[in-house]
């Protein structure tokens, strides 16, 4: 028998029912590939032809792979908690958990009983439970359907950053690629900096859906249409961003390609901007905060001068001095 039908990855069992852990279960619910035996969590639903669990001391039917879903801070005492649990029933078991700061060092009481350990990362933002108040009219169909359709997709060809031996690459990029994935074995010199590694995406979602949120809030508060005004802007800037991603990109001057007052040094639009937030101080800090970043990242396009001169403008507003004036 070849190898490589070895250790396959069928049957799962998921632990946990937050975003990542609600997505994946309703992804496999219309697998023919993987089946789930069982959900452990207290908080689940939606699910009803698969068992569910409350604790780990009910599981009685041990599948391949133990998907941990868990919040980061209780990923080491579940996986401690498995281990006394099961014992020797874990090996030859995958535990598998999602976090993206950390590796397989969680998991370090199953490994201890021969379970495989794995640390597989999904480089991608999941459907929130809820949809903010401010964006409630940001659509372009029905709210449940693009909710469904944004569950259903969103583990569609994303990276996953993994972590584990090299003996069991083979079994893990398979599960990863059945949850139509793309598998990637992370070098060492990214495992020994897992947390670099997650800011990476938390830049890349968190950062940019906070500059979304705060764009639809001075929207909502001036009284302009989110999907006419916002919809647009936010497109041909994303599509500006990675077009400067290309190696070959015909500006290489642009790789940075940001427009505005800032990269102007038009201190007195700055000024006019920092004027009309001047009556909302959640406004007015998020501006400058955000305003400082901008300019951090923008310093070797700017003169030391503009650089410096713009800074304080921001800086006058967050430590509450004379800010209207330049």
């Amino acid at each position: 028998m070849k190898s490589e039908n070895f250790n396959q990855i069928k049957t799962v069992g998921i632990i946990g029912m937050g975003k990542v852990g609600k997505t994946i279960a309703n992804f496999l619910c219309e697998s023919d590939n993987l089946k789930i035996l069982w959900i452990c969590s207290k908080h689940i639903s939606n699910f009803s032809n698969i068992k569910t669990f409350n604790n780990l001391t009910e599981i009685i039917e041990i599948p391949d792979a133990f998907i941990i879903c868990k919040s980061d801070n209780f990923i080491k005492n579940f996986s401690d908690d498995l281990a006394n649990h099961f014992k020797d029933k874990l090996a030859g078991k995958f535990i598998i958990h999602c976090a993206g700061a950390y590796g397989v060092e969680l998991l370090s009481e199953c490994k201890k009983y021969n379970a495989k350990t794995v640390a597989a990362h999904p480089f991608q933002t999941f459907l929130a439970n809820f949809f903010s108040d401010s964006f409630s009219d940001f659509k372009s169909n029905d709210l449940e359907n693009s909710k469904n359709n944004s569950l259903k997709n969103s583990l569609k060809e994303i990276a996953w950053g993994i972590e584990c031996e090299k003996k069991d690459e083979f079994a893990v990029a398979n599960f990863i690629k059945s949850l139509d994935g793309k598998p990637f074995f992370l070098p060492s010199q990214i495992r020994k900096n897992k947390a670099f590694y997650h800011t990476v995406a938390v830049s890349a979602s968190n950062y940019l859906s906070a500059s979304i949120y705060f764009a639809g809030l001075l929207a909502d508060e001036i009284g302009i249409d989110k999907n006419d005004f916002l919809k647009p802007i936010i497109n041909q800037t994303v599509e500006n961003s990675f077009a400067s991603f290309d190696e070959n990109f015909e500006n290489s001057n642009q790789k940075f390609p940001i427009t505005g007052p800032i990269i102007r040094s038009d201190l007195e639009t700055i000024s006019k901007h920092l004027e009309s937030l001047k009556n909302n101080e959640t406004f007015l800090n998020s501006y400058s905060y955000f305003g400082l970043a901008l300019l951090e990242l923008a310093k070797n396009i700017l003169t030391k001068e503009n650089y410096s001169e713009t800074k304080k403008i921001f800086l006058r507003v967050l430590h509450k001095l004379d800010i209207f004036c330049v």
